[in-house]
């Protein structure tokens, strides 16, 4: 898992800026059945795509600024692509209770996966055989889609 972690923080961190191109993908030695399902996620084609950085004009990177955090909330925005100026839900009249429910972090994560084209509710099995789902309780936020 240091690996895939290694290769997590290398995708925003050096991704986008001047000068500076991500490292290869290459596959790990020796990772779990759950690792390897990881991996397979994090490397797709449309996972690196969604992180390149490179591929955003350079009028709104610099808008982020050309420095590591700058360039993660680029990243950020990047994968959420959430439509500018959209407010979504309704509170009271003095906003401060919810009328409609809401969302939870775990419909924020279903809205992540579903924008770079994973299905929340896919099924992985851990390493002891236990099935794990990405998100087991989250639905997508459709109105942001």
């Amino acid at each position: 898992t240091s690996n895939i972690k290694t290769f997590l923080l290398g995708c925003h961190t050096t991704a986008g800026l001047p000068g500076q191109r991500s490292p290869p993908v290459s596959r790990p030695r020796r990772l779990d059945r759950f690792s390897e399902q990881a991996y397979d996620i994090i490397s797709s084609p449309r996972t690196r795509q969604s992180f390149d950085l490179s591929q955003e004009p350079a009028s709104e990177s610099d808008r982020f600024g050309k420095h590591e955090f700058g360039q993660s909330l680029l990243l950020a925005a990047r994968l959420i692509k959430v439509r500018g100026g959209q407010a979504i839900g309704a509170t009271d009249a003095i906003a401060s209770e919810l009328v409609d429910g809401g969302f939870s972090p775990d419909d924020l994560a279903a809205s992540f996966f579903h924008n770079i084209g994973i299905d929340p509710k896919t099924e992985f099995r851990a390493n002891v055989g236990r099935p794990v789902t990405l998100v087991r309780d989250g639905s997508p936020i459709r109105p942001l889609f």
